[in-house]
């Protein structure tokens, strides 16, 4: 909940089977400090189901710096319109670009700006040559300020397979991005991507699935395991998962 600068975040734990609350906690802060915020949340819920976080984990969990709430309003509007289409892209790389003016040390804002400008030259809205160095460069930004982000080698291992054909590369980053971030969906579709076309059916499969798993609402992943399906000719099971993601966007480009 927000009001004006002021965020209160309410989390409740219940047991799934007996659908019993085990314990809830509020938290208060302000928008500056809401990943700081975030990352109380999240320690506290860890110790009530007692998950062990390694020393890395407890690291980024206390590291949280301070952002501008402009900024990371801009970052959020952008995640909003990074939806993979030729209408959505420019709107994202506006609000993304946005967000590095407000706070110019927002590294995953340059993740996203990394992001959009792949998908600009993948629709060829963008020329491809200029899209690939914007990306290149938003992406190293991106870990100059943070060299412990997954999700920059994740955008990184993108470019490299897709733009630059540096297949060792990409094996290399995607597998240190969820090494840093085993959460990441699009980390786990990309290595997915990577695996298939590199002959590895089954093992591309079970990370594309994992993507979809961790992200069951995204667009884009579940059109893209529709395609990887395809590609391992298994024919009924891409027919099928093609339905549900037509379901998500009856005219989702990828997916008719």
């Amino acid at each position: 909940m927000r009001s004006g600068d002021h965020i209160r975040i309410a989390a409740q734990l219940f047991d799934g089977p007996s659908e019993k609350q085990l314990w809830t906690g509020e938290y208060d802060g302000e928008m500056r400090n809401v990943l700081e915020l975030q990352n109380k949340v999240a320690n506290s819920v860890a110790e009530e189901i007692r998950v062990k976080l390694s020393p890395r984990e407890r690291t980024q969990l206390t590291s949280a710096r301070q952002v501008n709430p402009a900024a990371y309003e801009a970052f959020l509007k952008g995640n909003f319109f990074d939806q993979n289409t030729p209408e959505s892209e420019p709107k994202a790389l506006q609000y993304y670009q946005q967000a590095v003016q407000l706070d110019p040390a927002f590294a995953r804002a340059y993740v996203g700006i990394a992001r959009t400008y792949n998908f600009l030259a993948s629709w060829g809205v963008a020329p491809s040559g200029q899209a690939t160095a914007a990306s290149d460069s938003a992406v190293a930004k991106a870990l100059e300020l943070d060299p412990s982000l997954g999700e920059a080698y994740g955008e990184r291992a993108w470019t490299l397979m897709y733009s630059h054909w540096d297949f060792p590369g990409t094996e290399r980053d995607f597998q240190h991005a969820l090494e840093l971030d085993p959460g990441e969906p699009y980390s786990h579709e990309g290595y997915g991507v990577y695996l298939v076309a590199m002959g590895q059916f089954e093992h591309g499969l079970k990370e594309i699935k994992q993507a979809r798993d961790l992200d069951p609402l995204s667009v884009q992943i579940n059109a893209q395991y529709c395609y990887l399906l395809e590609m391992a000719r298994h024919y009924g099971e891409a027919e099928a998962q093609c339905q549900v993601t037509l379901e998500l966007s009856h005219n989702y480009p990828f997916a008719v």
